[in-house]
């Protein structure tokens, strides 16, 4: 199965995102659709019917594009800061950095997935396990500080 969505973002982009066929799901504009594993939305959606993850995935997607503006030059401060507090990076500063920023981002989508879906999110959930959503939340929490303890210690 596959599904097209596309919406006018806050900012003008036309944004599109495509879930399926198969594993991957696809999002940005125009002919730059990003291909990308759904690891975020399969482990916040497992155990859910499936109308409620294609919707909430959906949300999840758009809510990556809607805040672009934001994690983008969240992540050139980031490197900015690392590169003037520590000096030159290595390989390994620069994977963490990468997963801690891209953490972030993952947790603000989300929140934006929350507030958008509304009462919809609590309900879809209410008879699921909480250990997924935790596992989400404890992981790129721990991954987003990883990434400001190298820069500040």
């Amino acid at each position: 199965m596959k599904t097209i969505v596309t919406k006018k973002m806050w900012y003008g982009l036309n944004a599109t995102v495509i879930l399926g066929p198969g594993f991957l799901h696809r999002a940005g504009h125009g002919l730059l659709l990003l291909p990308h594993p759904p690891l975020v939305n399969s482990l916040l959606r497992y155990g859910l019917p499936e109308d409620a993850q294609e919707r909430l995935s959906i949300i999840h997607e758009f809510a990556h594009l809607k805040t672009a503006p934001i994690a983008l030059p969240y992540t050139a401060v980031v490197f900015y800061l690392a590169y003037s507090l520590i000096g030159s990076l290595d390989w390994m500063t620069i994977v963490i950095l990468i997963l801690s920023t891209h953490a972030a981002w993952e947790i603000l989508a989300e929140a934006v997935t929350i507030i958008e879906s509304g009462p919809m999110y609590g309900n879809v959930y209410r008879h699921t396990s909480i250990t997924p959503r935790l596992l989400f939340w404890g992981i790129t929490t721990l991954l987003t500080l990883w990434g400001w303890y190298i820069i500040l210690m």
